[in-house]
């Protein structure tokens, strides 16, 4: 079962496959510099700087996460070698 953030991720990542479709279209159609083509690029970096976003988020929080959990393992390491003395 897929969580909330996972189907916001999965839709982020499906609209950017649908709008980078839709510049590749629009390029080969009206050129590859033409207004419309231009126009579909920056929703598309738009897009793409939201996932970024959202990437570089996850891995901030999963660093502290992990930090979180070696201090737990530290101090309860300590606690036990303290408690045989």
């Amino acid at each position: 079962m897929a969580t909330k953030c996972e189907d916001s991720i999965q839709s982020l990542l499906d609209e950017i496959n649908e709008r980078r479709e839709e510049m590749i279209t629009t390029a080969i159609k009206t050129g590859f510099t033409s207004k419309q083509t231009i126009e579909c690029s920056q929703k598309l970096d738009q897009l793409l700087n939201q996932y970024q976003q959202f990437e570089t988020e996850e891995t901030v929080v999963s660093h502290f996460r992990l930090n979180i959990r070696q201090m737990i393992l530290f101090f309860c390491g300590t606690r036990v070698k303290l408690q045989n003395y």
